[in-house]
Order: structure tokens, then C-alpha cells, then sequence
């Protein structure tokens, strides 16, 4: 008997002694074993890479099973994202977003992208029962499912409150046509490269000193920024506009001293009384929405600080600095929360970074060489 019949005689066994529902009937629900299996494109059809993939899984799952666990191995459909609507496009002769809500109409194009998930094709039941997998096709579920939604919504909130969510910017592959941004392998399926004129012009930063602030001779704004500690933990407020916890602080008056500035910065914001300060050092930021000279202040105070402005802070923490094996050298601490994540804390945790780092400093020692 050659591999191929000897594959379809034990699949036609499994199925018709059900065996695969037995090694779930026969385990108790005490060693159940979870699972997360990535659900394939439901557009997709099934290809070489999906072989590879089952496989191993498949593997580890058996061995779980053999081990004696109640192993579920729950299917599901990606719904979700350019494959699905790109075919419904081609099926209703339209492209892009345009065409959708000029021709075609929103909710209209929605149903047909729920109709065309429904109908994946038989070939993955074929293409799973050929790899000789263990898989419940026929309780699959569908990542359009409002259940399935709302638990990733969930989810996504829970690592929020967390302090494990961060917002970023990074340079993405755009299609025009599909007015979105598109993944790695999705500009892979129809690359091509294209010569194109392009021109890049440099502009001179305009020398111009605010007339409500101090600035420097070159018209970066002075800005404060204080450092309150408590038993080696920082206070940081998170910063509504900006979306990242900052220090304490704000921008010099004009005719203000830095040593006014910080007095009433601390105690129109958070509420202390400043007995001594030390200026660490500056350094001069080209930002999205102005020129600063940001002043690292260590502070000595007395009060306990407290968000007084939450119009613009939301809510305050106490941030510890530990060590850690990440290329910065340290993670953050708050409240038994960690984190390690290098691109977090440095987009997340700005001002503590260039505290522990002594970036000002450094910066201040250098200019006066």
C-alpha cells in the first residue's frame, strides 16, 4: 500500500470511529489544555506553508493528548483585513474605497464580505483531513463574531491599563487605492519598482525669539523640567496631548527666572512647596509643534504632589527605575507593573530616560568644552 492510501485508510478510520471527539470525551476537563492556533485568511486557499505550520502543530497537540490532557482544537477564519475585501471587489467589478462608497455603498459591501466568508470553500477540510490533522472544523469560529470582538477588545483594554500599550510612529507602505496602510506581505503580492522624480528642499529654521517667553539667542523656548523623588521612585503625570507621562513642569515667562518658574510651575500643577533646586543641565529640542531648551530640575519639596490639572493629566504614578538586560540598560516599575519594552519606555517614558542617562548633562558638559 503506498503513503497516499495508507493516509486516506486511517483518516476514513478516525472518522468513522469518531476518534478524534473520543480523545476528548475520554480526559477530564482538570488537564484541559489551551490552545492558539492563528486562523488562516478565509479568502485564502491553502498552500505549502500551511502544511509546514499544521504539522508542527498538530505534532505538539498529540503529544499533549498522549500525555493524557483534554486537548480542544478549535478552528477558526480571519475575516477580517484586505485579503476578504479585495476578492468581494473583484467578485462586484469595483477597486478601492472610492468605488465602495460611490457605486457599491458601505453597508452593501459589508454584507457581501460576511456573504463571501460564509462560503470558504471545502478545500481546507480536504487540505486538513490530507495531513492527517486533528482540527473541529464544524464549530469554527469566525473572527467577525461579535463575541470574538468584543473578547479582543477586552483584551486590548486590560494591556492598556497595564501600562502595556504605547502609541508610536513608524514609516508604513501605503495603497492609495485601499486608503490604508498595508502589511509586508500583502505589498509583496504585487510589488514593482517604479522610477519616480522626487526633490528635496532644506529651509532655515527662522531665528525668532517668542515674545511671551524666555528663549534663547537662536529661539528655542526655555522649558522646566522637574524632578520630584520618594523613596527612589519618580512623580509622572500622563500627559493627555502628548499621550506618554512627563515630569512636572512648563515653559519660562517672559522677564520669569528659571528659579520662579519652577516655584510656581510645581505648585500651580502638583501642589508642593519648593525648598532648593539644582539644574542638571539642557539640551535643545526640534519638536512637531515647537523649538525647546528643556531644563532638567532635581527638586527638593515639601507636600505630597497630586494631579491638580486634569484637564490636561490624567492621572499621576510613582515610577521606579530597575535594572534590566535591555539594550538601555533599565526597565520601569509602577505598581508591580514592568516595563522592559526599549522603544516603551523611551517614547512612553521620555523624560525618565533622559533623567537616568544624564543626556542633559552630557549635552551641557560638551557645549562648555
Amino acid at each position: 500500500m503506498n503513503q497516499k492510501d495508507l493516509l486516506q485508510k486511517i483518516t476514513e478510520y478516525w472518522k468513522s470511529y469518531n476518534i478524534f471527539q473520543k480523545s476528548l470525551d475520554q480526559r477530564s476537563d482538570m488537564f484541559h489544555s489551551s490552545t492558539y492556533d492563528g486562523p488562516p485568511f478565509a479568502s485564502g486557499t491553502p498552500h505549502f506553508g500551511h502544511g509546514l505550520t499544521s504539522s508542527m502543530k498538530d505534532t505538539i497537540l498529540r503529544y499533549k493528548t498522549m500525555k493524557g490532557y483534554k486537548v480542544n482544537r478549535d478552528r477558526g477564519w480571519d475575516c477580517h483585513g484586505l485579503p476578504v475585501e479585495k476578492a468581494v471587489e473583484k467578485d462586484l467589478g469595483i477597486d478601492g474605497k472610492k468605488d465602495i462608497e460611490e457605486k457599491i455603498g458601505i453597508e452593501k459591501f459589508t454584507e457581501a464580505c460576511r456573504k463571501y466568508v460564509g462560503t470558504t470553500s471545502d478545500e481546507w477540510r480536504t487540505f486538513v483531513d490530507s495531513l492527517g490533522r486533528w482540527a473541529d472544523m464544524d464549530h469554527a469560529y469566525y473572527t467577525m463574531d461579535v463575541e470574538f470582538m468584543e473578547s479582543v477588545l477586552y483584551v486590548f483594554k486590560t494591556m492598556y491599563n497595564q501600562n502595556l500599550v504605547y502609541k508610536g510612529f513608524k514609516v508604513q507602505w501605503y495603497c492609495p487605492s485601499c486608503a490604508t496602510s498595508l502589511s509586508n506581505a500583502e505589498v509583496n503580492e504585487g510589488y514593482q519598482d517604479k522610477q519616480d522624480q522626487a526633490i528635496t528642499i532644506k529651509f532655515k529654521i527662522e531665528e525668532k525669539k517668542s515674545d511671551n517667553f524666555e528663549a534663547t539667542h537662536d529661539g528655542f523656548i526655555q522649558v522646566v523640567d522637574c524632578v520630584l523623588k520618594k523613596d527612589n521612585k519618580f512623580f509622572m503625570m500622563y500627559h493627555k496631548k502628548g499621550q506618554k507621562y512627563i515630569f512636572p513642569g512648563g515653559k519660562i515667562d517672559a522677564g520669569d527666572s528659571l528659579e520662579k518658574t519652577v516655584a510656581k510651575e510645581l505648585k500651580e500643577e502638583v501642589g508642593v512647596d519648593v525648598t532648593s533646586i539644582k539644574n542638571l543641565g539642557s539640551f535643545k529640542e526640534i519638536m512637531p509643534y515647537g523649538l525647546y531648551n528643556l531644563n532638567i530640575i532635581d527638586v527638593e519639596y515639601t507636600g505630597e504632589p497630586q494631579n491638580l490639572e486634569p484637564e490636561k493629566h490624567s492621572h499621576t504614578v510613582w515610577a521606579e527605575i530597575i535594572e534590566s538586560d535591555n539594550k538601555l540598560g533599565f526597565a520601569v516599575k509602577i505598581d508591580g507593573t514592568i516595563i522592559d519594552d526599549a522603544y516603551e519606555i523611551t517614547h512612553q517614558f521620555y523624560d525618565l530616560y533622559v533623567y537616568h542617562h544624564q543626556i542633559a548633562q552630557q549635552i551641557t558638559e560638551l557645549q562648555a568644552d
